[in-house]
């Protein structure tokens, strides 16, 4: 319903996304011939970018479930959360590689526990080890239930990607804001 309701104003964040990627790459391929040092150091900066976008497109979808109007400002307002949003997200990935290096297993079973970290640092502010700390309690004992919702997310988007692509419009959004109402259910 949510998604409904806010469904062209979730397009348009799409679509800013869509437009920071084809933006990255165009010039990264135009730069790419001869400077190789320059498209990384670009490469990097829209790395960056993405993750501020990330970090308030989190920010808009937990407004969007507490039933508030967020705006296109509010992509970018959040930037005083940007380095423990960034740091929590390097080193969640880092965990999750590690557990992927010792059998996929590990990895996944890491991956489902600590998928919230960066939302909880959009959310409270927490610095990255507390936010680690604050997602391993947040899933203690809910591990079964939490994979179930990521398969159901997962179908849903190849049910996006079956309806030619198009469908993706229509899921992605879904899923994001599925995802922050049911983080939500998970802290009661």
């Amino acid at each position: 319903r949510k998604t409904k309701e806010n469904f062209l104003f979730l397009l348009g964040i799409l679509v800013i996304f869509a437009l920071v990627s084809v933006i990255s790459s165009a010039i990264q391929e135009a730069l790419r011939p001869g400077l190789g040092v320059f498209v990384a150091i670009i490469g990097i900066a829209f790395w960056l970018l993405n993750t501020l976008l990330e970090l308030g497109y989190f920010k808009i979808v937990l407004k969007l479930i507490a039933g508030d109007k967020p705006t296109y400002k509010e992509l970018y307002e959040h930037y005083p959360l940007f380095l423990n949003f960034l740091l929590a997200s390097i080193l969640m990935g880092l965990i999750i590689i590690g557990g992927f290096i010792l059998l996929i297993l590990p990895g996944i079973y890491l991956a489902v526990r600590l998928q919230f970290v960066p939302i909880l640092v959009a959310d409270k502010g927490l610095a990255p080890i507390d936010a680690i700390k604050t997602c391993w309690e947040l899933t203690k004992g809910k591990w079964g239930k939490i994979f179930v919702f990521d398969l159901l997310l997962i179908g849903l988007n190849i049910l996006g990607v079956l309806a030619l692509l198009v469908g993706l419009l229509v899921t992605i959004p879904m899923s994001s804001v599925s995802f922050a109402y049911f983080y939500r259910k998970l802290q009661g």
